[in-house]
């Protein structure tokens, strides 16, 4: 009768532990990785169905202009659908991106540009609970989704933080 008290108590002491392995009613991250220009389409489309089907009407972005390299067609009729569906884009750039007009003002789109000690090469969107990244690297592109409420939250309040502290005009280049 002693062991099984004893076993009894050590099973009370871990039992919170197992509940937590065999709970399924958290909801866990999701990833999902796509390569080449079709698995850009999809995320761009995907991007776009969220927003229009949650009725959001903020994306919070960083972009490259090497964007429109890899779907030279595409992407500006993307950007047609996105403001004609009234979403509003808040666009952080490299500095050096801003001699190259590519993206403008307008089109409900704001932007900003990161100083030019902080160069990317890659483009972030922030929309709903979900932030897909855009990594161009030579002639491969990759395209990686994460899905989850807490991460995409982080990740707005960070966005949020340097959109604020950012200046309207492009930085000087040194």
């Amino acid at each position: 009768v002693q062991l099984l008290k004893q076993r009894e108590e050590v099973l009370q002491g871990i039992m919170p532990e197992l509940q937590a392995m065999i709970d399924t009613s958290e909801v866990k991250p999701g990833v999902r990785i796509y390569e080449g220009t079709d698995g850009l389409k999809l995320v761009y489309e995907d991007i776009l169905d969220t927003l229009k089907t949650e009725n959001i009407k903020i994306l919070y972005a960083t972009a490259h202009p090497e964007i429109f390299k890899f779907l030279p067609k595409y992407f500006p009729d993307w950007l047609e659908r996105r403001a004609a569906a009234g979403i509003q884009t808040q666009l952080i750039m490299p500095a050096e991106s801003a001699k190259d007009n590519v993206f403008q003002e307008g089109q409900n789109r704001e932007i900003k540009y990161l100083p030019v000690d902080y160069p990317f090469q890659c483009s972030m969107d922030i929309y709903a609970d979900k932030i897909a990244f855009f990594s161009f690297k030579g002639n491969k592109v990759y395209s990686i989704v994460v899905e989850s409420a807490t991460i995409a939250n982080l990740w707005k309040q960070f966005f949020r933080f340097v959109w604020n502290s950012l200046p309207k005009i492009a930085p000087l280049n040194k």
